[in-house]
């Protein structure tokens, strides 16, 4: 956790790059190269296959000694590291959403639609990421495109029922686990016109990104209820491995899910990062920080987490964990990004003092802060444990805004 002031910390960051110098520096990184996407595709479909097809037979093998549920158990490693590509192939697909992996737009699209199938994400989805991008870090959007923060106010608002999901929402291990097999199996199915409203509040949306999200997930629904059902209908043909085959995809599909959301929510939720209010931004514009574009470059590199974790995980999220500089140019492919780090530090050898920065060590202890709110007046996250023993707080579990 850094020493330094939320104040200190801008003003570093803002003497380094600030009034548009990150630009030079930065966006030269924001560079396609087919042929390494091409490599990056083609080899982790490859590996994803691999294991499938490995999983499968261990289920096979072991079934056919001990019965089904020892096969699927016997199978448990080799479908999480099934999942693991799964994740690798997802971010990839994230890439192609922000138009980086490839050179030109048509194959970015062209291949989100083919990953979606490998992911069950639909294509829609990159649209509603897009709007986070741009309002990340605001309190008024924190629900677009991330796990939603309530400020008291908007708490307030909510129904009982509501008040107490948006709780359990809040917990980590609810988000991932349940929330995020939820979203991958069936959430993704139906995504049409979310957040319709926001978006035609919005007026810096982009018209391509706007199209974008209106798009609807029919066609990777088809294609994923054909091409899954009729793999598992060959397969109960000739192996008889159909239930082993849907069971360890609707396993993977909770290893997946769950850490997609874990390094989602991990990337925008931490106390120390700058969050947005109506207050804030307001405070901040009349200290004059906000002035020449700094806005930008204040919540992708102080609204962001970077994730430090061995070489091997950055490898299966794609270097998604170098996620404030992905946030200043998202135009960086995964493939440039670590280098686009490494700039930053050069630029800013303070960089992991001024930056919130996370270890899988220190990320597990979000798991017992459980961070409910953000009080605006004290500029602050607010853990359960404080919800509970001050009584302003617990007065907005029972009452209304009219």
């Amino acid at each position: 956790m850094s020493t330094y002031s939320l104040k200190r910390r801008i003003e570093l960051v803002k003497q380094s790059l600030g009034d548009g110098q990150w630009k030079k520096h930065f966006l030269p990184f924001a560079q396609s190269d087919d042929r390494l996407a091409y490599r990056q595709v083609g080899w982790t479909i490859f590996w994803f296959a691999v294991f499938g097809i490995a999983a499968l037979a261990v289920a096979k093998l072991a079934s056919g000694s001990y019965g089904f549920w020892w096969g699927v158990l016997a199978a448990m490693p080799l479908t999480i590291v099934w999942a693991l590509f799964r994740s690798r192939l997802f971010s990839l697909q994230h890439d192609c959403g922000h138009e980086s992996l490839f050179s030109t737009r048509e194959k970015n699209d062209k291949w989100m639609e083919v990953l979606s199938v490998f992911t069950w994400i639909s294509v829609p989805w990159a649209g509603v990421h897009a709007i986070h991008h741009m309002t990340n870090a605001e309190l008024e959007f924190s629900d677009v495109g991330d796990v939603a923060l309530l400020t008291e106010k908007s708490f307030s608002e909510l129904s009982l029922g509501a008040k107490l999901y948006y709780f359990l929402h809040r917990h980590p291990l609810f988000l991932c686990v349940v929330v995020g097999t939820w979203y991958i199996t069936f959430y993704e199915r139906f995504r049409f016109d979310l957040f319709k409203e926001k978006v035609q509040e919005l007026e810096k949306v982009a018209k391509v990104r706007s199209k974008l999200h209106e798009k609807t997930p029919g066609k990777t629904n088809l294609l994923i209820l054909s091409i899954y059902s009729l793999l598992a209908l060959i397969l109960e043909w000739t192996f008889g491995l159909g239930p082993h085959f849907l069971l360890l995809l609707f396993i993977s599909n909770i290893v997946w899910g769950s850490i997609a959301f874990w390094f989602f929510f991990l990337q925008h939720q931490d106390e120390a990062l700058l969050k947005l209010s109506e207050e804030k931004l307001e405070a901040l514009a009349q200290e004059g920080f906000l002035k020449k574009g700094n806005k930008h470059l204040l919540v992708s590199l102080l609204g962001s987490t970077y994730y430090k974790v061995p070489a091997w995980l950055r490898y299966f999220v794609a270097d998604i964990t170098f996620h404030p500089v992905h946030h200043l140019v998202e135009g960086i492919p995964n493939y440039r990004i670590k280098d686009a780090w490494a700039k930053l530090k050069e630029l800013i050898p303070e960089t992991e003092s001024i930056i919130t920065t996370l270890t899988i060590r220190s990320s597990l202890k979000l798991i017992t802060r459980w961070y409910l709110l953000f009080d605006t007046e004290l500029d602050k996250m607010v853990t359960a444990w404080e919800f509970f023993r001050n009584k302003r707080y617990r007065r907005l579990l029972f009452s209304r805004a009219g």
